[in-house]
């Protein structure tokens, strides 16, 4: 016959040869179904095969001693023909199989049934066969039979062909990370080396302004330049803090020293560190404290730096005249809740399920000094380290925002 079992036999061999099948070894999840079809039906020999290029390759094979045979006298190619079912109940008396090496000489084939093996795309691409020695009737319920084990073949071949691509698709992601990981830490390294660099003439040229600054009293143009300078200075020496803070958290170096903390000491820490920038904006400032100590296991540097980086926000994004509140409070039994509100610019969709990203900053017109976006990506990173949450909620742009921090309150204070 001709060795082309369709009128679309490329793509029906790109069908079979996506299931990677072909010349794999042995598989007891098929010999089990070919093992199966022989005792249902009573046949001596049971096949599950693959139509190839010029070849049927068995998968498994009982009865017949050989895993592939010439696609010239295959029963089975007739079948991919029918593209349902082919059965053969006496092959001396059917033209196509009476002059069949396999009819007329060993093993003298007299009966055959096969189920043909279609892919969800509808190619077919092999059987599921019986054979036998002598020639048989095969009922309708036979057929219902071995149509069912046929599927059964073919949720093998769709299982083993979505693992392959799970595994595949697992060590592509594995090579990703790893060179996700690699990057990460090469870019961690360059900001630790690019901040240090930088960091290390501020400190003299910082001393360097003071010692000047008190050879005074000078011209008010003069003094006016020296504070301008101290503060462009001051300003550089955040963002390199904040360059360096982004590479202990991205290598994971960020370190706590905790201790039990009094939650009104963090809060008005991080007001006195900020009270410059408020006088500056002439911003009118809330404080709700409880009257009772609310304590908290965590370390107090840190956590004035996180609660600072919420004052520092609010500052930049309300304009002058506005007004900035903290308010801290038990929230339940076992939580202690801090809320830095403000008046300001408020946070659009955009940028308020991203706001706690590293490096992303929403942009402020008013503002010409602008940080790199990583103090609300430290402060979460902060809060998460001490077993606490942190949110952020706007009602939109020119409404303000809230930035809610929930800190788990010492278990020593519960008892």
């Amino acid at each position: 016959m001709n060795t082309a079992v369709s009128c679309d036999e490329e793509q029906r061999l790109a069908a079979l040869y996506q299931y990677q099948i072909l010349d794999t070894p042995r598989d007891p999840a098929f010999d089990e179904l070919t093992e199966l079809a022989a005792d249902l039906f009573d046949a001596p020999i049971a096949v599950v095969n693959f139509i190839d290029n010029g070849r049927q390759w068995f998968k498994s094979e009982i009865g017949l001693g050989v895993r592939e045979t010439p696609l010239e006298t295959s029963f089975c190619a007739h079948a991919l023909l029918q593209q349902d079912m082919l059965v053969v109940p006496d092959t001396h008396t059917d033209a196509r199989f009476a002059n069949n090496p396999l009819v007329t000489g060993p093993p003298n084939i007299r009966f055959y049934a096969g189920a043909v093996l279609k892919n969800p795309d509808g190619y077919a691409i092999g059987t599921l066969c019986i054979l036998d020695y002598h020639c048989r009737e095969f009922s309708e319920s036979q057929r219902r039979t071995l149509r069912v084990l046929a599927n059964q073949v073919m949720s093998q071949l769709e299982h083993r062909k979505l693992l392959s691509a799970s595994k595949l698709a697992n060590k592509q992601l594995s090579r990703l990370n790893e060179r996700l990981e690699a990057r990460d830490r090469a870019n961690a390294q360059f900001l630790a080396m690019i901040s240090h660099e930088l960091r290390n003439p501020l400190s003299p040229l910082t001393m360097t302004l003071d010692l000047l600054n008190m050879k005074g009293p000078f011209p008010a143009d003069i003094s006016s330049a020296f504070a301008t300078m101290r503060r462009q200075t001051d300003h550089l020496i955040r963002l390199v803090d904040d360059l360096l803070d982004a590479s202990r958290i991205a290598t994971g170096k960020i370190s706590l020293e905790k201790n039990s903390v009094e939650l009104s000491d963090i809060v008005r820490n991080s007001i006195e560190i900020v009270q410059p920038a408020l006088k500056a904006k002439d911003h009118n400032l809330v404080i709700e404290l409880p009257e009772s100590d609310l304590v908290v296991h965590g370390d107090t540097v840190r956590l004035t730096q996180a609660i600072t980086n919420l004052l520092t926000n609010s500052v930049r994004y309300t304009p002058k005249g506005g007004e900035i509140s903290v308010r801290a409070r038990a929230l339940d039994t076992f939580n202690i809740q801090i809320m830095v509100s403000d008046s300001g610019q408020g946070i659009s969709d955009t940028y308020l399920e991203r706001i706690f990203d590293s490096f992303v900053q929403a942009p402020n017109p008013k503002e010409t000094r602008g940080g790199l976006g990583i103090g609300l990506h430290l402060c979460k990173h902060i809060i998460q380290m001490h077993r606490g949450t942190i949110t952020a909620s706007s009602e939109g742009t020119g409404k303000g925002s809230t930035f809610t921090v929930v800190l788990p309150r010492e278990r020593k204070e519960l008892e």
